[in-house]
């Protein structure tokens, strides 16, 4: 023992090792994936669940969470087909199908939906007039949740959205 420590080098560099060994395993819960970046590149398949080892100062990696996940959007501006103003609250729920392309496709996944959904929520407000709007309520909601084109937008950015609901929608007053 006493010949290890003549080599007080040895001893710093076996250390080093063991700490990065140690730092480099993670533990991946099941609702989890880790989408690993290995000098930059992504690797092909997510990390998870169970436990996973990273490369010390070579991989980098972002969590992603697979769990349904609620937003909620308040006083939305829209303008009806007879530019009356409207203001819309409203929900979604969304699940990350894809780590990879939730990480790679986009900054932010999450602001990238509700940009989506809120421009598809103004377009077919716009379609209606001021005095159908809140009997049209429904049909709204129906149409945001069935779109097909929606549907490949959000396959793209690797989640798909599980509910729409509409909170409140209120006409502004004409009389101004």
């Amino acid at each position: 023992m006493t010949e290890i420590l003549d080599y007080p080098y040895l001893v710093i560099v076996l250390a080093l090792g063991i700490f990065s060994i140690i730092g480099g395993i993670h533990v991946v819960p099941e609702y989890q994936r880790l989408v690993v970046f290995r000098l930059g590149r992504y690797l092909d398949k997510p990390k998870g669940p169970g436990i996973a080892f990273l490369v010390p100062m070579i991989d980098r990696a972002v969590k992603v969470d697979l769990r349904e996940q609620k937003r909620e959007i308040s006083n939305q501006e829209a303008t009806t087909k007879d530019f009356i103003p409207v203001s819309a609250d409203f929900r979604w729920y969304y699940k990350v199908l894809d780590p990879i392309k939730a990480v790679v496709s986009v900054g932010n996944v999450e602001a990238t939906t509700a940009g989506i959904i809120s421009t598809k929520l103004r377009k077919i407000i716009h379609e209606i007039n001021a005095g159908d709007v809140l009997s049209e309520h429904e049909r709204i909601r129906y149409e945001i949740s069935t779109d097909t084109s929606l549907r490949e937008v959000f396959e793209n950015l690797g989640v798909m959205v599980t509910r729409f609901e509409i909170l409140k929608l209120s006409v502004a007053d004409r009389k101004k």
